[in-house]
């Protein structure tokens, strides 16, 4: 399943395994089935849930991890998107034009941004000509206005 992900969404593992800081043998094991990954530690499952950019209950159903293994196959990140404290200063962005950098999201998603979080993590940086990457909170110092940090991507959709 992971594999299927991986192609759907066009994303080298390479390129997975450096965003996710996870090695690339062990992400390679975990497509093999010689690791299990419902079995995986919760820091390495707060970086993959959180690469792939889905809710920890997604990534449940998508990986059909048994009750007994949520306990750590989990992120803490805000609510909805995973089981940390609920933030209520999140804001909810319909993107105008593509997302680029460390995360590419398509114009017409929605991203979730956490504006009291801009030193850690991946951070939405708006450039001076309104263009927004996202970019390590290291990497963003300087290059334009941090929003905040990336929490999520959706897809928007609209009632006709």
């Amino acid at each position: 399943m992971f594999q299927h992900i991986l192609d759907s969404r066009e994303i080298f593992l390479e390129d997975f395994a450096k965003k996710s800081n996870i090695a690339l043998s062990t992400l390679g094991m975990y497509i093999t089935g010689e690791l299990d990954i419902a079995r995986m530690r919760q820091a390495t499952a707060e970086r993959f849930i959180g690469t792939l950019g889905i809710t920890d209950k997604e990534a449940w159903k998508l990986f059909h991890i048994p009750l007994p293994q949520q306990r750590s196959f989990r992120t803490f990140r805000p609510k909805p998107w995973g089981h940390g404290e609920d933030s209520r200063n999140l804001i909810e962005l319909e993107l105008k034009s593509p997302l680029h950098g460390e995360w590419t999201v398509p114009a017409g998603h929605i991203v979730q941004i956490d504006p009291d979080s801009t030193l850690e993590g991946i951070v939405i940086t708006e450039l001076d000509d309104g263009r927004l990457f996202a970019l390590p909170a290291q990497l963003a110092a300087g290059r334009g206005r941090v929003m905040g940090q990336l929490v999520g991507a959706l897809a928007a959709f609209k009632e006709k």
